[in-house]
């Protein structure tokens, strides 16, 4: 597919998205040419493309063509997310990952939340093979690599989870605002847990995938996260291949940053830190690459 079609496809799923509100659709940011780097950013669960907006400007200021995806059952209202499945939040997974193939030589992934969890799931289903995959460094923002809540792996049983979506379905009801749900459907929370699963069923295979491709990790976590488990990030990013470039960003407890606040600088009072330690990273990759 050339950088053409690419942006021909992308821009008729943005023109399609149900969304009402023009900050939750998937965008481009563009260079008007194939770069050398594309980046896919992938948001939330209950979240939107709004969550991610900030740090693709990042990316695009320093050359990245980006591409942003809406995840199905989002942008739109909570009740969405009662049926979707994970096999459509893959499928759109890969529709942006062909995406940032025509749009970059090399494809970065980002991923916030269930985002980080489907980017490292699309970084195994393509790169897990001897086959070539073009695949750059990979950006975790509080990515769910364990979930916090013991009560979930209990709901979501097989014989469990069919009573309690009757008696039960939501499994949060919280405030929420134009970008992003104020509940979540305990059938999104048993999607995003057995993608976990399969993450963790393959992580030997991941960890041979990166180590064969020399890839670069950076991630953030906050050690006051309700949703994910922080400490199996950090685990997760000590075992990458020692030879791995890496930087990892933990918020402590005294920050009192939530795991929702972290990509956007009007809710991260610690934003400004964060673009700088990625700037660095960036830069410590352009050095790693022969400067190119």
């Amino acid at each position: 597919m050339t950088r053409s079609q690419a942006v021909e496809r992308f821009q008729a799923r943005i023109a399609q998205s149900p969304a009402p509100d023009p900050d939750n659709k998937p965008f481009l940011l563009l260079h008007g040419r194939r770069t050398e780097r594309s980046i896919l950013m992938v948001h939330g669960l209950t979240d939107s493309p709004h969550s991610m907006r900030e740090l693709a400007r990042l990316f695009h200021a320093q050359g990245y063509n980006v591409a942003a995806i809406l995840l199905p059952g989002h942008g739109t209202r909570p009740q969405d997310l009662l049926r979707v499945t994970l096999k459509e939040w893959r499928d759109e997974t890969d529709f942006g990952l062909d995406a940032a193939a025509a749009l970059g030589r090399t494809v970065s992934l980002a991923g916030f939340s269930t985002g980080g969890a489907l980017v490292l799931d699309a970084l195994r289903r393509n790169c897990a093979s001897p086959a070539p995959c073009d695949f750059g460094d990979v950006f975790l923002f509080t990515p769910a690599l364990k979930l916090v809540s013991r009560l979930v792996p209990w709901a979501c049983l097989p014989g469990v989870a069919p009573i309690m979506k009757a008696v039960h379905p939501w499994a949060m009801d919280t405030r929420g605002d134009a970008n992003r749900y104020g509940k979540m459907a305990l059938n999104a929370v048993c999607q995003l847990r057995r993608l976990i699963q399969d993450n963790d069923a393959a992580r030997s295979e991941l960890l041979s995938a990166i180590a064969a491709r020399g890839l670069g990790f950076f991630a953030l976590a906050t050690a006051v996260d309700a949703a994910v488990d922080s400490d199996a990030v950090a685990d997760f990013m000590a075992s990458l291949p020692p030879q791995s470039r890496r930087t990892f960003l933990l918020y402590p407890k005294e920050d009192g940053i939530a795991h929702e606040r972290v990509t956007r600088p009007e809710t991260n009072p610690r934003y400004a830190e964060l673009e700088a330690a990625l700037l660095a990273f960036l830069g410590s990759s352009s050095l790693a690459a022969g400067r190119t």
